[in-house]
């Protein structure tokens, strides 16, 4: 008997009846299925069935906003070797991995510190992907620039570049797996735009907008009401008054609406060293991240959540544990830089440390049930209370 195509193969212990669900979502639309297999091996059991070599090819033949899947099927490699060589510019399509154990479909990084999945398109999902790196120093496996991104059931994993070691592991690679831009147009770094370079997009109303120079409006949250152009955009504060930018410069949110759900974060190296920055690294503007029913588990030398360069607004970190295992720096487990808002809820932080420091840092963010401990105290206390 052959499998229902909707069933998503999780390779963790996330719900069947969850997976189950959010496939007949993604079929209950309109969209056109894909498949994607460079393997060999799936052939005999799919007589007849035309299947892409890539994700990347396989994109080319999908159309935005229709609800387009692709389903990469058990051994499928992605190879991802150089910046946005993976490109996921169509909006609303949904990539699944299929298979379990060494055969679970992956995108793998090689050749090139600069290797990146870019998601510049809104709407993107991934689903029981692997996402795995197999280079010192990679900067970053996954860049995402636009709204509503979703990962779910995926791992991102530190391989060894010695295929037959049997430990996940990384020679001090400097790996930020999830890193992001947080407006189009914007520097590599993606915490700046300036209206006269970067230019405003009709997909920014909504958003916030930072000023940070050239005009008299002091540098605090406003929200994007309109965009007159590429050049100009009226903004409203808080109290509701309203003005036209013409000048000037802000940060724009971007890559608001992203999820990260029940997905797995390993980095675990062989010296004992930081052998990444941070697992989830939030470089500019964000709104309603969702980071939630997540393990890391590795040496981080920052923490495994990151966003201490620019304010995020009502996050939701939740159900997550947190394990680094980094004992030369004071890393822990969320850092989030003043001014970030939502709430953290029922996490589990554990560092390796063997002095006292704090698990957490979570900014504005509603503190509630969150646990933490460390190596020299061996049992969990509540955030808040004072680890010895």
């Amino acid at each position: 008997m052959s499998q229902d195509p909707r069933r998503i193969d999780y390779d963790r212990n996330a719900p069947l009846e969850a997976a189950v669900r959010i496939a007949d979502d993604l079929f209950l639309g309109t969209g056109n299925v894909l498949y994607v297999d460079n393997s060999g091996q799936n052939k005999a059991h799919l007589p007849g069935m035309f299947a892409y070599s890539t994700i990347k090819e396989a994109l080319a033949h999908t159309l935005a906003n229709r609800g387009d899947i692709i389903h990469c099927l058990p051994g499928h490699v992605e190879t991802v070797d150089s910046a946005a060589a993976l490109d996921m510019n169509v909006a609303g399509v949904t990539v699944i991995g299929h298979g379990r154990g060494a055969k679970r479909a992956q995108i793998e990084f090689t050749t090139a510190t600069t290797a990146y999945v870019l998601v510049s398109a809104g709407g993107v999902s991934f689903i029981n992907m692997d996402f795995r790196n197999k280079f010192d120093d990679l900067a970053r496996a996954v860049l995402i620039e636009g709204y509503g991104t979703r990962f779910e059931g995926c791992r991102f994993i530190n391989h060894s570049r010695n295929d037959y070691e049997t430990l996940i592991w990384i020679d001090y690679a400097d790996l930020s797996l999830t890193d992001l831009a947080s407006a189009d147009g914007a520097t590599a770094t993606g915490s700046t735009i300036t209206s006269a370079t970067g230019g405003f997009k009709d997909d920014m109303v909504g958003a916030s907008f930072e000023v940070t120079a050239g005009t008299s409006w002091t540098a605090e949250r406003h929200t994007i009401v309109a965009v007159n152009s590429s050049t100009s955009i009226t903004i409203r504060d808080a109290a509701g008054s309203t003005a036209t930018l013409t000048s000037g410069s802000g940060s724009v949110s971007k890559a608001n609406d992203v999820v990260i759900n029940n997905c797995q974060f390993d980095n675990v190296t062989l010296e004992g060293s930081p052998g990444a920055t941070a697992a989830i690294n939030i470089a500019g503007i964000t709104e309603r991240w969702e980071i939630t029913n997540c393990r890391f588990d590795g040496f981080w030398a920052t923490s495994c959540v990151n966003a201490i360069t620019l304010a995020s607004y009502e996050m939701l970190i939740e159900d997550n544990v947190f394990l680094n295992r980094d004992t030369t720096t004071a890393a822990g487990g969320i850092d989030l830089v003043s001014g970030c808002t939502g709430v953290a809820k029922g996490n589990y932080g554990v560092h390796l440390y063997t002095t006292a420091i704090q698990v957490y840092d979570l900014a504005s963010l509603e503190n509630a049930l969150n646990y933490h401990s460390n190596e020299l105290a061996k049992y969990g206390i509540l955030y808040g209370t004072a680890d010895t």
